[in-house]
């Protein structure tokens, strides 16, 4: 399976969210490969401190910019049984490979007026790669929220510029709080998963996130 989190606006919570997917699905005793196309590099630097912090071999991972993605992950593909892309906040060749190589793609929106005014773009984006990628499957969802969830003014003015969903892009209605755990933890070289002390509430967030789009994945 191949995830992509991708996007067009910096500081959305992509890099966090890949992270801790990479974890989550290792977790789940998958072969997994971290791919970074983001000139900021936040996934690599992630890695990097996982290894040192744990003292464990480095694990899987790619550093690929631009329109070379394709010609450098295809041959690497049947070798996992993930792949997590990192996108930069912007539209890019590697993003756009990267979506027409995914099975799903993730997109955090965070609860804002910069982020929203880019929803039309990134709607776009999506359109022209299902053309050249009819498995993909696209999961928007709300990032880095106050912890009233769905239920505050930026989230519901947020919600009116995204499309109705369809049957191979929808909204997640599982929102992430932007919770001090989650940098913390990634500072670390860790997911929420692992981090301590244990934030129950972070946890249970981003476990309903990635095991709903598995279950709509297999449906």
């Amino acid at each position: 399976m191949v995830w992509t989190l991708a996007g067009i606006k910096g500081g959305s919570g992509r890099s966090t969210t890949a992270a801790n997917l990479f974890v989550y699905l290792q977790r789940l005793g998958h072969k997994v490969l971290a791919v970074d196309t983001d000139p900021q590099k936040t996934l690599t630097y992630f890695l990097d401190v996982r290894r040192q912090q744990l003292e464990q071999p480095a694990d899987p991972q790619l550093q690929q910019y631009g329109a070379d993605l394709l010609p450098a992950l295809k041959p690497l593909l049947s070798q996992y049984q993930d792949v997590v892309i990192d996108c930069g906040g912007r539209d890019s060749a590697s993003q756009r490979a990267a979506l027409t190589l995914a099975d799903v793609c993730l997109i955090p929106v965070a609860p804002r007026s910069t982020d929203r005014w880019t929803l039309d773009e990134v709607y776009g984006l999506l359109d022209q790669a299902k053309k050249f990628n009819p498995k993909l499957q696209a999961f928007f969802f709300f990032s880095r929220t106050d912890f009233r969830g769905l239920s505050t003014t930026a989230v519901r003015e947020a919600a009116d510029y995204l499309r109705p969903n369809s049957d191979w892009c929808r909204l997640v209605e599982l929102p992430i709080a932007n919770r001090v755990v989650f940098d913390k933890a990634i500072g670390d070289g860790l997911s929420v998963f692992e981090y301590e002390p244990t934030d129950a509430k972070a946890i249970a967030e981003a476990t309903a996130l990635f095991s709903h789009v598995q279950h709509a994945l297999t449906k």
